[in-house]
């Protein structure tokens, strides 16, 4: 896990708090300006994005790992997955 701070924005999106964290990054509480409303904001760990492909050693080696023992679909990279999840959730109706 990075030591970064709390950032307080990310572009338009004003930062409350911080909902969670996991190996691939975190989630914050935020506020949309344009929506009027809150919102979870879930960012990319900037060291996974720092490489290359942006899918981090530690993804590339875990995912390698588990699908060699699984016999499992390839890994995706952590770019893809991230806006693939980001695409689907934007469809969303809550």
């Amino acid at each position: 896990m990075s030591n970064e701070a709390t950032p307080t924005r990310i572009g338009k999106y004003r930062i409350d708090r911080v909902l969670g964290t996991g190996a691939m990054g975190v989630v914050y509480f935020a506020f949309d300006p344009h929506l009027e409303r809150p919102v979870a904001l879930k960012t990319v760990r900037r060291e996974l994005l720092a490489n290359g492909d942006s899918s981090g050693d530690m993804l590339r080696s875990t995912g390698r790992s588990l699908h060699h023992r699984r016999r499992a679909a390839p890994p995706i990279p952590a770019r893809s997955r991230f806006i693939r999840l980001a695409s689907t959730n934007r469809t969303l109706v809550h």
